[in-house]
């Protein structure tokens, strides 16, 4: 006979699966509940067996050795739950989504990531900007003072003069 598993009900959980060589019985099935761990269930949903799925504003890191999942707090709306690469909210990666991922930066301020793509673009717009301001106003500076520098005779001259 090989052996029965038995899979924790919903609301616990077991990350090591425990499996009887006796037919399941009622002192078994026993046995089995108490190796079923409580779900912290404000931080995850764990639908029975090994899943444990973190709540929104959570991330689950790494099992312990003993067989109990770690669930932390996120800052700033980061963590949308789940589980693996995919509990961060865009742009963010690692230990409780507080790194940017690969061709991201932390925006000013820290609270956020942008990609960097965005911030080249915003360079050249602001190169792109002063440019054009300093074209405009050497056309003004030019149009202003061109009658003082550049007078056509002596009468437009005497005009600007009195």
């Amino acid at each position: 006979d090989q052996g029965h598993c038995w899979e924790c009900p919903p609301g616990t959980y077991a990350l090591r699966p425990a499996a009887y060589p006796e037919a399941m019985t009622a002192a078994s099935v026993a046995g089995a509940q108490r190796l079923c761990r409580a779900c912290e269930l404000d931080k995850a949903d764990c639908g029975g067996g090994a899943r444990v799925v973190a709540r929104e504003d959570f991330w689950r890191g790494a099992d312990t050795p003993d067989g109990q999942a770690t669930l932390y707090r996120c800052s700033l709306d980061r963590c949308k739950g789940g589980v693996g690469p995919e509990q961060c909210t865009s742009g963010w990666t690692g230990p409780v989504c507080g790194l940017c991922v690969e061709g991201w930066a932390l925006a000013s301020g820290g609270t956020s990531c942008e990609s960097c793509a965005s911030k080249q673009a915003r360079g050249v717009r602001t190169a792109v900007l002063a440019l054009l301001l300093l074209a405009f106003l050497l056309v003004w500076y030019y149009a202003a003072w061109r009658a003082f520098l550049y007078p056509r005779d002596g009468a437009e001259r005497r005009a600007l003069e009195a």
